[in-house]
């Protein structure tokens, strides 16, 4: 059960980080980062990157592979918005 679980928080975690593609998205799709939230987004790239720097000195592959794809993802969402800022 264990060995599912572990591969089941995989998916999700790599898929979680991908999240703030759909706001760049919505952004590029508006032409308008109009109700999007730098601080928030700030927020989010400082918290995914502690957990990354986390991963790293722990030498956790997945931890590590996971809060990558978030920072990179969190990363193009803040200059989205920086953009797209009205």
């Amino acid at each position: 059960m264990l060995k599912i679980w572990s591969r089941v928080t995989i998916v999700v975690g790599a898929l979680m980080g991908t999240i703030p593609f759909f706001h760049v998205w919505e952004m590029y799709s508006v032409n308008s980062s109009k109700g999007q939230s730098l601080s928030g987004a700030l927020f989010f790239v400082f918290g995914v990157m502690t957990w990354l720097i986390y991963g790293v000195l722990k030498k956790d592959r997945i931890i590590t592979a996971c809060n990558g794809i978030a920072v990179v993802a969190g990363s193009i969402y803040v200059v989205a918005i920086i953009y797209f800022a009205e």
